[in-house]
């Protein structure tokens, strides 16, 4: 069985992964924070990631089955950060990039969570 596939495991995971690059993202800035003219960046919201998920029509061999999705991309796009920059012309602030960090920490925490009482219901099920 393909766990990705059922709702709450594969919407688990697909956070995961999203939380994954949005901490390289925040990782990256405050590396960056010192650097002349770099300027910060910051992954589309995870809403935007999800709509990218279209329906599809699989071959159905049962009525009763459900419809299933495809999807199109999860890997989440990185846009540039437009605010007010230092006369260095880095806009980077690092107040901002620990509480997005701390942020992820947390969401990341809860979909992991959400992922393992989930397959934990899947092993019940399957004794």
């Amino acid at each position: 069985m393909e766990t990705g596939r059922i709702g709450v495991i594969g919407l688990a995971d697909r956070r995961m992964h999203y939380l994954a690059e949005s901490q390289k993202v925040i990782s990256q800035n405050v590396a960056n924070a010192d650097r002349p003219n770099y300027k910060a960046r910051e992954v589309k919201p995870f809403s935007e990631v999800l709509a990218r998920t279209v329906p599809s029509s699989p071959v159905r061999t049962n009525p009763l089955h459900l419809q299933g999705t495809r999807n199109v991309g999860t890997v989440p796009t990185v846009l540039t950060k437009d605010a007010e920059g230092s006369i260095s012309g880095n806009n980077v602030n690092m107040d901002e990039q620990m509480t997005r960090a701390a942020q992820v920490k947390d969401q990341h925490a809860l979909a992991s969570s959400l992922y393992k009482k989930a397959m934990g219901f899947l092993r019940i099920s399957n004794k």
